[in-house]
């Protein structure tokens, strides 16, 4: 069985944002085609934008339980959505064990830390999600709002994703992992799942990540991709020091369930780091 570490199902409101949007209406000119397109499967649930569907593609993949990550900024420009956290909170209690709701947190939102507390004290949710290049205004993860976040979290025993790769930003300066460090060296008690695992920086976040062991990384399409540059070096450490620290996401609707998988397996995982990739890492992060 797989645990699916970071999806967007297509429940009230993901299918307003971007990246759902985006992959609805396949791209047919090749030479538009962006990076995660290509060779890209259909994905009827996404297509069709129908939660049954992907309950079934969940079942046909083997896909166990899904961390649903929230977003809540405002973005307008990407079409970043605004996912309620009571709208997760419903999605997870009406399929028990199949949906892991992380809520999304605006860090410019002045009521931002409140809104963990309620998260974790009223819906019991284990961990909160932030896109600090897609905020607006935008910042980076090292940011006093997002600390101040982040200490929170670490009270209440929270995970904390934060996304940073080449495209979360307006500019490459928000996927730098010396900034995730910095966060991660100042909350050292405080688990952090870095979304995107920071690409193109790779060398540089697997350096950070062997210094930092509350460090998670989830390459998701920066892995599983078709020749993806440097995916191999995620690979390398997932096979070594990173075994425990390396999760599986689809990050659909970007990917469909079974391809990403499919093309997960093949990326030369020993058979342990397979396992521990595609289901037991995440088991033990979030007390499964």
């Amino acid at each position: 069985m797989v645990i699916d570490f970071r999806v967007r199902p297509p429940y009230r409101g993901f299918l307003e944002m971007g990246i759902f949007t985006k992959y609805v209406v396949p791209q047919k000119d090749p030479r538009k085609l962006s990076a995660f397109e290509m060779g890209r499967a259909g994905v009827p649930s996404c297509e069709q934008r129908s939660m049954d569907l992907f309950m079934k593609e969940m079942d046909e993949a083997g896909v166990e339980a899904c961390v649903v990550m929230g977003r809540k900024n405002k973005g307008q420009a990407i079409n970043a959505g605004n996912i309620l956290p009571e709208d997760l909170y419903e999605l997870a209690n009406s399929h028990p064990g199949r949906f892991i709701p992380f809520a999304g947190i605006d860090p410019n939102d002045a009521g931002a830390r409140k809104e963990v507390e309620y998260v974790a004290g009223e819906l019991g949710f284990k961990g909160i999600s932030m896109d600090p290049g897609w905020c607006e205004p935008c910042m980076y993860a090292d940011d006093e709002r997002i600390l101040s976040i982040c200490e929170t979290a670490e009270q209440l025993g929270l995970i904390v994703t934060l996304t940073a790769s080449g495209v979360a930003g307006p500019d490459l300066t928000y996927a730098d992992p010396l900034v995730i460090q910095r966060v991660a060296k100042k909350f050292p008690r405080l688990k952090i799942v870095v979304a995107h695992a920071c690409w193109p920086f790779v060398p540089q976040m697997l350096g950070v990540a062997m210094t930092c062991p509350n460090i998670y990384l989830v390459p998701d399409v920066y892995l599983y991709t078709d020749n993806m540059p440097m995916s191999d070096l995620y690979v390398t450490a997932a096979n070594g020091y990173l075994k425990y620290r390396t999760l599986f996401a689809s990050t659909y609707p970007v990917g469909g369930l079974k391809q990403s998988i499919e093309k997960w397996s093949a990326k030369g995982f020993t058979q342990e780091s397979l396992q521990l990739t595609l289901h037991d890492n995440a088991a033990g992060l979030l007390g499964l």
